[in-house]
């Protein structure tokens, strides 16, 4: 509207305002559809993150506690990228594979150990002693005639 001084009154001239309305109720539209595009847009991207590097973060963690307790068969899926997850996934995998293969042989020498023992335990007690007997024992008599005049 726009008001005027005019001769002894005033000019007053007015438009009408849908097409400002209309431009308004547009623009809110528009503005509301880019917010939610953007809202969208960030939830595609925490996605992404927490699948990428969260989520097998928390798997390692859970698998490395299940290794803490005892449970040596716990092997994790490593991707076939070459992102630095994958990397601690397999090298994590290497880890609880080698430390399985040690204790299996910490087992087998253990049980070598005892069979070992077990056997040691049957021997006669100067058996354990090589060699005691032989130097207990008299020295053997020579036969006359050799080495001493007799």
């Amino acid at each position: 509207m726009l008001v005027r001084p005019f001769g002894n009154g005033w000019d007053i001239t007015a438009l009408p305002m849908d097409d400002v309305d209309s431009a308004t109720a547009r623009l809110v539209l528009i503005e509301g559809i880019g917010i939610a595009l953007m809202g969208a847009g960030l939830a595609a991207a925490a996605w992404w993150v927490n699948r990428l590097g969260i989520a097998p973060m928390r798997r390692m963690v859970s698998a490395s506690a299940q290794v803490a307790e005892g449970d040596l068969d716990v092997r994790l899926d490593t991707g076939a990228g070459s992102t630095e997850t994958d990397e601690l996934a397999h090298s994590l995998n290497t880890m609880i594979g080698t430390l399985t293969a040690s204790l299996a042989e910490r087992e087998r020498s253990e049980a070598r150990l005892r069979e070992f023992v077990a056997d040691a335990s049957h021997e006669p007690p100067h058996a354990a002693h090589d060699g005691s007997r032989l130097r207990r024992a008299p020295p053997p008599r020579r036969p006359r005639g050799h080495g001493r005049p007799g």
